[in-house]
């Protein structure tokens, strides 16, 4: 990991990998943090629509012959992010917001409007 962060100085890293050794290593390296705070609700209605358009297909976004799909366990894991999970990681990222900037999003609104402005 250290070896493609020193080759490549522009990234971008997509979703929760607070759960692994480098997540601290990847804060301390980014110039901006974007933590999409949406809520259960959004999230749980996104993973319906995209459900519902990808049901048994491989999503352009996903790794080849990885099929969507939804599990009991990855819905107990998203109804119960905002209220365990998110407090973490915000609580993390707000120690950056003096060294880095830190941008918070609370609808997909706030984040177009942001990425439209780049």
């Amino acid at each position: 990991m250290k070896e493609f962060f020193n080759k490549n100085k522009k990234w971008v890293i997509d979703g929760n990998y607070s759960n692994n050794l480098h997540f601290k290593y990847r804060l301390d390296l980014a110039d901006t943090i974007i933590f999409l705070d949406y809520g259960t609700q959004a999230a749980l209605k996104g993973i319906y629509h995209r459900a519902n358009n990808y049901k048994h297909l491989v999503r352009p976004d996903m790794a080849e012959g990885c099929v969507e799909g939804i599990d009991q366990v990855f819905l107990q894991y998203v109804a119960s992010y905002y209220k365990t999970r998110a407090k973490y990681l915000k609580a993390i990222i707000n120690k950056y917001k003096d060294k880095k900037q830190v941008l918070i999003f609370k609808n997909r609104t706030e984040l177009y409007n942001w990425y439209n402005t780049l």
